[in-house]
């Protein structure tokens, strides 16, 4: 059983968010205050594979109670959804910094809501597994300054991500940025699927049936990303290279204030990349290259 927590102070909110899950299959706990919530989660009598989270609530707003559920380390991986009436591009930059998955701006949809949780809700199990997979090469992996892989499909991401991520000094800290990139790479890049492309097919419940079509097509089956990795005294560079159209980066500073762009699929994993991953991320060529770099920071080599 799938279990998600909704904390919202407002009754009619809970009922409209039980209302909009009730067909989902998932097991929907409920707290009216961020105190609550918090009991619920400290204890943690219960795995919650996502929370839905109102941001302006008295006493423990949801900022609060994010920021102690990324303090904890057996709850901060929980993909966290708010929700809330302040829309600014700052109040959504302030989401993201705290931790948050995504960012609801209210009123929204039905179908949103459900494709956002759904997308949590699969990200959680994608990356809990990658994260039981971090300590397996770890030890070996230190040894490493430089090599060359190559991935196909999506379902790779999750095998190769968590080997990568050893090769950086704080692999728990970098691990979601590169799944970020490599499954950009894949779907974006090689598979071609935009991020309003991608919303839809999520909205229809379609996405994962139009992913494995694109994989086994004539146009897309051969596409490969490239993946290059190499420790010097200074940094730690992670080169991706997609086979895909590439796109204009320049404008990538635009959309990050952009509101209605931030939170869409591709936008989102990006931003996280450069905001929590990464040092820097620089786009080369036509968009198709991208670097994800880390200072070392190491006074021994």
């Amino acid at each position: 059983m799938i279990h998600i927590l909704v904390v919202d102070d407002e009754q009619v909110n809970l009922r409209i968010i039980e209302d909009s899950l009730e067909d989902s299959g998932y097991n929907l706990s409920k707290s009216t205050s961020g105190e609550c919530a918090w009991v619920k989660l400290a204890s943690k009598d219960v795995k919650f594979s996502a929370i839905v989270l109102d941001r302006l609530m008295p006493g423990m707003d949801g900022i609060e109670v994010l920021k102690k559920i990324k303090d904890d380390s057996d709850l901060r991986d929980i993909p966290v959804i708010l929700q809330t009436a302040l829309g600014s591009n700052q109040d959504i930059l302030d989401g993201l910094q705290a931790g948050a998955f995504y960012y609801l701006t209210k009123p929204y949809s039905k179908k949103v809501l459900v494709s956002i949780v759904n997308l949590a809700v699969d990200s959680y199990s994608r990356y809990s597994k990658a994260k039981e997979d971090l300590h397996k090469t770890k030890s070996i992996l230190k040894y490493f300054r430089k090599g060359e892989f190559e991935i196909t499909f999506i379902d790779e991401v999750m095998d190769i991500a968590p080997v990568l991520s050893n090769f950086f000094p704080d692999p728990s800290r970098t691990l979601t940025g590169i799944i970020e990139i490599l499954t950009n790479a894949v779907e974006h890049g090689n598979l071609e699927i935009g991020c309003d492309m991608k919303q839809q097919l999520l909205e229809n419940d379609v996405y994962h049936t139009e992913v494995q079509k694109r994989q086994s097509s004539t146009q897309f089956k051969n596409r490969k990303v490239k993946i290059t990795f190499e420790k010097t005294n200074e940094k730690f560079t992670l080169r991706v290279v997609d086979e895909g159209k590439g796109f204009n980066y320049n404008e990538w500073g635009k959309l990050d204030l952009m509101k209605d762009n931030l939170f869409r699929s591709s936008g989102r994993g990006i931003l996280i990349a450069r905001t929590l991953s990464f040092d820097e991320l620089n786009y080369i060529g036509n968009g198709n290259t991208l670097e994800a770099i880390v200072y070392n920071r190491s006074s021994n080599c």
